[in-house]
């Protein structure tokens, strides 16, 4: 006969309590309006963009090379914003992979113990910066060095991207 444990009682009770049920509510609550929120977002984008549809095919907003919105007619050429928004992501991916997974495995594998920690609680710092901060940084403070530095027209490019 297998011998009960003693603590098993308290254990099984701490469990699904009325702390749980309430914090599972709340989880349920928080997400469910995150996800309305979303919802919600959506629709006012379709909304509000139909009526472009009306003046603008599709196909002239996709692939159009100029972008005037508040001209008359307006202009909704996006292909040039969608060219450097991928062109962007290739080139940081190809930046940015090669030295990821050297930063971890350097940390994983070979870095002594003092750096290792020193890494990673860095890491885990620049993981909390949100992107958005990032690029806002690079417009107002990057974009203008690179366009004094490099006596350029415009420090927007590809490169402070």
């Amino acid at each position: 006969m297998k011998k009960k444990n003693p603590l098993q009682k308290s254990i099984d009770t701490g469990f699904g309590g009325i702390g749980d049920k309430i914090a599972s509510r709340l989880v349920f609550c928080v997400s469910t309006i995150g996800i309305l929120l979303m919802v919600f977002i959506l629709g006012f984008l379709i909304i509000n963009g139909l009526p472009v549809l009306k003046d603008v095919s599709l196909i002239e907003i996709l692939f159009g090379f100029d972008w005037y919105p508040v001209e008359t007619p307006p202009v909704f050429g996006m292909f040039p914003l969608i060219a450097g928004t991928l062109a962007a992501t290739l080139l940081a991916s190809a930046i940015s992979l090669p030295v990821a997974v050297a930063l971890a495995v350097f940390t994983a594998e070979i870095a002594p113990k003092s750096i290792r920690s020193f890494l990673k609680v860095m890491l885990e710092l620049l993981g909390f910066l949100p992107s958005i901060v990032l690029g806002f940084l690079g417009m107002m403070v990057l974009a203008p060095w690179m366009q004094e530095s490099l006596n350029i027209a415009t420090g927007l490019n590809l490169l402070t991207a």
